[in-house]
């Protein structure tokens, strides 16, 4: 035949064979379990899905005095200065954790449960609440309260001496509150109505140690002074 006749025909013939054969040792031999390895990725610039992600990680902005105070008052600046000596304060998530505290206090102290407001109250404020739980006892007095809801909890004051910090929080609460005495009589409050409350509640932290929480250290019934 003609085609191998001529030389230049059988070189590509050759090139042809050994090229069919290198291929055949590549592919030819895969039973289809082997495992492929997955093409490496360079990436000299983030794709919009890393940025999306590093962007969910971060952190969100704390808010130190926004919505709470006016800027460049007084209690601006010293949400500012709390802000710088405790890293993670935040008046938004203080305010909300208060608020719970505020509701966790009252509850605790009708029930006279000493066991719940030790970890909320500073060691003298806890030692007056003992005292009136005590002579509630003693007298034979029952309490009865019903927490219904807070209202509004404004931050008031706020300062820092000697790495303590104190901030003051006024709340307006709504409750049925009453006690009776021995024979079942209501000797104050009304357990049929609910009433509105208005305290100032102050809450302390030692800003050198990390762990310790805020705790109540006094409370006033603004009422009181109308």
């Amino acid at each position: 035949m003609m085609i191998f006749s001529d030389p230049l025909n059988l070189l590509f013939l050759a090139i042809a064979a050994i090229a069919g054969f290198r291929l055949w040792q590549v592919l030819g031999k895969r039973s289809g379990a082997e495992r492929i390895l997955p093409i490496r990725d360079f990436k000299t610039q983030p794709l919009p899905a890393d940025l999306e992600l590093t962007a969910s990680t971060e952190p969100p902005a704390r808010n130190t005095w926004q919505g709470h105070a006016v800027e460049g008052s007084d209690l601006a600046k010293n949400l500012d200065t709390l802000a710088q000596s405790d890293v993670h304060y935040d008046s938004n998530a203080f305010l909300l954790w208060a608020q719970t505290a505020h509701e966790s206090v009252l509850n605790a102290f009708a029930n006279g449960d000493i066991k719940a407001l030790d970890p909320l109250l500073d060691a003298t404020t806890l030692a007056l609440f003992e005292k009136e739980i005590a002579r509630r006892k003693a007298a034979d007095e029952t309490t009865i309260f019903k927490f219904v809801a807070i209202k509004m909890a404004t931050l008031k004051h706020v300062s820092i001496q000697n790495h303590q910090a104190l901030i003051e929080v006024a709340f307006k609460s709504s409750v049925y509150s009453a006690i009776k005495n021995a024979a079942g009589t209501i000797i104050s409050g009304d357990d049929k109505r609910a009433v509105e409350i208005d305290e100032l509640w102050t809450f302390e932290r030692n800003l050198k140690n990390s762990t310790e929480s805020w705790r109540v250290s006094q409370t006033h019934d603004l009422n009181e002074y109308a």
